[in-house]
């Protein structure tokens, strides 16, 4: 039997922060239908402050293959070099090459592990760090932190094995520090996130302010950005604007942008397919000397903070 992974990190039902949706007791889809309903006003509700504020607390969704992690590179590497102190979190159980990309050394030492002494069956451990109301960026423990100045990374974890088990422990992982991370004053948190909207159905992005869809020319990818944007609103965030990538011209750029615009998705800037991205992503290499790249989003990022 699975376990039910409540979207507001609730424990058990009519426990400490149960809404009585009855999510987790729904038997039918007609019940469940209902329950998300209840959840979804109940999010919003307690959203409500999201327009108002700063960018913060971004997350990078799409297709897989998209693009996601190159977007995430470049647009970290855009804020430290604005002064930000910049975390980036990866909760893709697959993607290998994010440090690569920022060019950094190695790969941090993913939360999972510091959850093998804890069950987590019963959710994020009590009397631990994680489990804080509000978690600081400079509380998080060194140990899982790769830095290079004011960048730094942190990874929930891979799945490396067969039979490891399904990515719900990471996913609960990404929730939780999604809603407690705190950024203060020039700090951001950006997300790199597993292909697909899986991450809404579990209640990830709730705890962010800005939503960036990153698009490329097929059908699949424009509904996908759909989607994400119809999730997002459904849990009161309005900050939602795409970035294409990889198209081939501008006459199919032009042919995105119309069906990007008919959804009214907002368009922050257009990737075309570059050679040196290309040669990049087949060897794994950082994207800090890329300044044709660097230079456009770094206009997409001013544009996003003016949202």
């Amino acid at each position: 039997m699975s376990t039910f992974h409540c979207p507001i990190g609730v424990v058990a039902y009519q426990e400490e922060g149960c809404i009585n949706c009855g999510l987790c007791q729904a038997s039918t889809m007609q019940e469940s239908r209902i329950a998300a309903e209840r959840m979804r006003a109940h999010i919003q509700a307690t959203a409500s402050e999201r327009d108002s504020r700063s960018v913060q607390k971004i997350c990078v969704c799409g297709k897989g293959g998209v693009g996601k992690s190159t977007l995430t590179a470049l647009t970290a590497l855009v804020f430290v070099n604005k002064g930000y102190q910049t975390l980036v979190i990866d909760t893709d159980e697959s993607n290998p090459s994010l440090y690569r990309k920022l060019g950094l050394e190695s790969e941090p030492k993913p939360l999972l592990s510091y959850l093998d002494r804890f069950s987590m069956e019963y959710g994020i451990p009590e009397g631990t760090w994680l489990s804080q109301d509000t978690l600081l960026l400079r509380e998080i423990p060194e140990e899982f932190l790769v830095r290079d100045g004011r960048l730094a990374l942190m990874e929930t974890g891979k799945i490396d094995e067969p039979f490891q088990g399904c990515a719900c422990s990471m996913a609960d992982l990404s929730r939780q520090l999604m809603y407690t991370l705190s950024p203060e004053e020039k700090e951001v948190v950006i997300v790199d996130l597993e292909a697909g909207v899986e991450s809404f159905g579990r209640g990830v992005e709730q705890g962010v302010d800005t939503i960036l869809a990153v698009v490329e020319s097929s059908y699949d990818s424009i509904r996908l950005a759909e989607k994400i944007k119809e999730m997002a609103n459904g849990i009161g965030i309005r900050r939602v604007a795409a970035v294409i990538n990889k198209v081939p011209d501008k006459s199919i750029e032009k042919l995105v942008r119309r069906e990007l615009e008919k959804l009214e998705i907002p368009i922050l800037t257009t990737l075309f397919l570059q050679d040196e991205l290309l040669r990049a992503a087949l060897s794994g290499a950082s994207l800090t000397d890329h300044l044709q790249s660097y230079q456009i989003v770094s206009e997409a990022v001013e544009q996003l903070l003016q949202m």
